[in-house]
């Protein structure tokens, strides 16, 4: 025990001393002359002297023999969660004080043994559920029934300085079925029934906390009973079938505990005639347009009810057919039924039948029919305001009510509107949608939606402004990346349209490139295999949203020239250390030089100049001589273009041929001559045969010295044939043009004296001219 401790007793003990002193004292006082008595003093002393021997003499006992219990309050106690009896294996203790000196508590329950405790976690902590999550203790309760769970607090030299115990209830088998269940009367032409029972044999807990449970024609479960504490029920209305019906009840202990199959049953009979027919069954519709709520009321008299107590009231029955099939749509206990959420404009057929809680059911009644219609008294809320969309000559506008009607709008230039354009009067929509056509361009109207729904309610929106677009215009024309046979072309509207271009040489155009059909306000369009160099007219045509067609002015614009080689002049330089040539040529517009050269065997060399210049001037040295070269001129301008090849060669400017005879007769010669001037200096060799053809020209010339004029001379042979001929000639690059081959007829020679004579012996003595011969 803790000094604190042996003090806190001191101080109780003297004081409780001292109160008794105090209280002899008082009481002593009340006889009459106690004060004159001369033992006052001495029992005044003895009293007080007490206080003080008394409780050191306790202390001493004390001190000696320690206590193993010591109360210290009188207000501590247990509670328990849950309290009474439960069927699920989890409890809560907990101690509704701190103890003074405590450093920790223990547990055991009563099915543990008395010597093992175990440890608050953490040790003062003010509760304990078991079982315990960590499985220090791995079970609540030991035994159904009454479970006993026991507290103690330790100081810190383990003595108890406090202990309390609790009850804990448990139960998990439930109760046997209720005994002796009884039915009065057991058959009855009325459904009017008691039962009766006595409590289970076996359960757990008080008596008076069983419930039971019951059922009539079904086994018994958790969803289909009735419950109840007392030990009867009825009379009532407890047949819900003609014939045997089954009477089945359990039994449920305080703790929850039930087994619906430890049911008691006890069978009874109902033999009761059915209700009768209903009659004057109406229909009206009551079906609210303005809320979209369509229903119909159908009502009727009732039978003449024999029995009350098990009158269950009316089915009713309906189909959108007269023929059926009818279904079930409602049981009500009263002589009426509304059907609502029905469809606008629908007929239904409706008759009720009686039944009672035995299910009997009367014959229908009569078949009764009506249409849901109803009638709007206001027009319908606008739910979506107009929303304009305008064009330039045109204008679309749109708005939404809650339901159905037609369509109009009134507009004009002025808040006083003035015209009126709508829909079909017997067009109704949601969705009201009303075009204005012919309207002037950047113009404001004033306008206000109109619309009646079929039940001639007229509503409309407020009056509003809306601005027309300016008139379509195209502009900025503009064109780009122009090339020999192409230009792009690009435009811009202020409305968003597409459309062509048409072009051609003239005005008349002739031809047109479509424009992809997107409605934008940014146009290009590529215009391809045109003709380079060539002036082309151009006109846009577009049409915007609204359909209107606009076109631009007529634009000029010109392709780009190709590159073209002009007016190509060669000319030798004699004077260079090696075979020169020197070329010029003119180009249309400005290109770069290049001259591609090459002979026989010889690879092809090029001369480049990659200035860009019209007038072109080159010189190529170091030819070989004796060799045939090539020359072809081309070029490129500035955007990649190449003019077409054109080949040097010597050009015959001018020809002329003469023949010349030698000799008379047999032995006359013809020699031919011909005169040829070429445009740049050349050889010239004339090859000839006898006969006519361009192959096998064995009679050849020598060559003449290098010049731009030639004569050439060349013996034929004899005379009076056909003879055929050609000019093969050389530049000084080797460069060779063969002129066409030509035929010409060389004349007989003239004839001898000799011959004359001679031709006449022959005429005067033909035996002589064989001779001759």
């Amino acid at each position: 025990m803790s000094l604190k401790s042996v003090f806190l007793c001191y101080q109780k003990t003297r004081k409780v001393i001292h109160s008794l002193h105090l209280y002899l004292s008082e009481k002593i006082k009340f006889y009459d002359g106690w004060h004159n008595y001369k033992h006052h003093k001495k029992v005044h002393w003895f009293t007080f002297g007490i206080s003080f021997i008394i409780p050191a003499l306790w202390i001493a006992v004390i001190m000696m023999f320690p206590p193993t219990v010591l109360i210290m309050s009188e207000s501590l106690s247990i509670t328990v969660n849950p309290s009474g009896y439960t069927n699920i294996d989890e409890f809560t203790f907990t101690i509704n004080e701190n103890i003074p000196d405590a450093v920790k508590y223990q547990y055991r329950t009563g099915g543990d043994p008395e010597n093992e405790w175990f440890d608050f976690s953490p040790p003062l902590a003010t509760s304990v559920t078991l079982p315990d999550p960590e499985d220090i203790h791995p079970n609540g309760a030991y035994t159904e029934g009454v479970n006993m769970f026991y507290f103690r607090a330790l100081d810190n030299l383990d003595n108890m300085i406090s202990s309390l115990s609790a009850n804990y209830y448990y139960s998990v088998t439930p109760p046997s079925p209720p005994q002796n269940l009884s039915v009065v009367p057991s058959s009855n032409t009325q459904n009017s029934f008691s039962f009766s029972w006595a409590p289970p044999a076996t359960y757990v807990g008080d008596v008076s906390e069983i419930t039971y449970h019951y059922s009539i024609n079904v086994l018994p479960n958790q969803y289909n009973t009735t419950s109840t504490s007392a030990l009867s029920i009825g009379p009532g209305t407890f047949a819900t079938q003609q014939g045997e019906n089954v009477f089945y009840i359990v039994a449920e202990d305080e703790a929850g505990t039930v087994d619906y199959s430890n049911f008691i049953t006890q069978a009874f009979y109902a033999d009761i005639p059915a209700p009768g027919i209903t009659t004057n069954l109406n229909i009206d519709d009551i079906s609210d347009r303005d809320t979209n709520q369509y229903r119909l009321a159908i009502s009727w008299m009732a039978p003449e009810i024999t029995d009350p107590a098990n009158f269950d009231g009316y089915n009713v029955f309906s189909s959108t057919s007269p023929e059926g099939p009818f279904t079930k749509i409602a049981r009500t206990a009263e002589t009426g039924y509304v059907q609502t959420n029905l469809t606008k404009n629908a007929t239904y057929y409706y008759y009720v039948t009686s039944v009672d809680k035995t299910g009997n059911q009367s014959a229908p009644s009569q078949t009764v029919s009506g249409i849901t219609t109803g009638r709007y008294k206001r027009p319908p809320n606008v739910t979506m305001d107009p929303v304009v969309t305008a064009g330039s000559k045109k204008a679309s506008i749109m708005w939404v009510t809650e339901r159905q009607a037609n369509s109009t709008i009134e507009f004009g230039k002025t808040s006083a509107l003035g015209q009126s354009i709508g829909n079909s009067s017997t067009s109704y929509v949601t969705d009201h949608i009303v075009a204005l056509t012919n309207l002037e361009p950047n113009t404001t109207y004033y306008y206000k939606g109109v619309f009646i729904d079929p039940d001639g309610n007229i509503g409309q929106t407020a009056v509003s402004t809306f601005t027309t677009l300016p008139a379509s215009i195209i502009s900025n024309l503009t064109a780009s990346d122009i090339k020999t046979s192409q230009i792009t072309v690009s435009w811009e509207t202020n409305m968003p349209s597409y459309g062509e271009i048409k072009y051609g040489e003239t005005t008349a155009y002739g031809s047109k490139q479509l424009e992809e059909a997107f409605f934008v306000k940014k146009h290009i369009v590529t215009l391809a295999k045109l003709n380079d160099g060539q002036e082309y007219n151009l006109q846009i045509k577009q049409k915007d949203e609204e359909g209107n067609e606009f076109y631009s002015d007529n634009y000029k614009v010109s392709t780009l020239a190709l590159p073209q080689i002009l007016d190509i002049k060669t000319q030798p330089l004699t004077n260079a250390e090696t075979p020169t040539i020197y070329i010029e040529y003119l180009t249309n517009i400005d290109a770069t030089t290049m001259v591609r050269y090459g002979a026989e065997g010889i690879k092809t060399k090029e001369f480049v100049n990659l200035e860009y210049e019209k007038d072109h001037k080159v010189e190529i040295s170091g030819l070989l001589p004796l060799k045939v070269y090539t020359f072809e001129i081309t070029g490129r301008d500035r955007y990649g273009n190449e003019a077409a090849t054109k080949q040097v060669q010597p050009k015959i400017q001018k020809q002329s041929e003469k023949i010349q005879t030698f000799g008379e007769g047999a032995n006359a010669e013809a020699q031919l001559i011909v005169k040829i001037v070429t445009n740049e200096p050349s050889t010239a060799i004339m090859e000839a045969k006898k006969g006519i053809g361009n192959t096998g020209l064995d009679i050849i010339s020598g060559a003449d010295a290098l010049n731009t004029e030639h004569t050439v001379a060349l013996k034929l042979g004899e005379t009076g044939q056909p003879y055929s001929y050609r000019i093969r000639l050389t530049d000084a690059t080797g460069n060779e043009v063969l002129t066409d081959t030509k035929t010409i007829i060389v004349p007989a020679a003239k004839r001898s004296a000799f011959d004359f004579v001679l031709s006449a012996l022959k005429r005067s003595f033909g035996w002589l001219g064989g001779l001759i011969d």
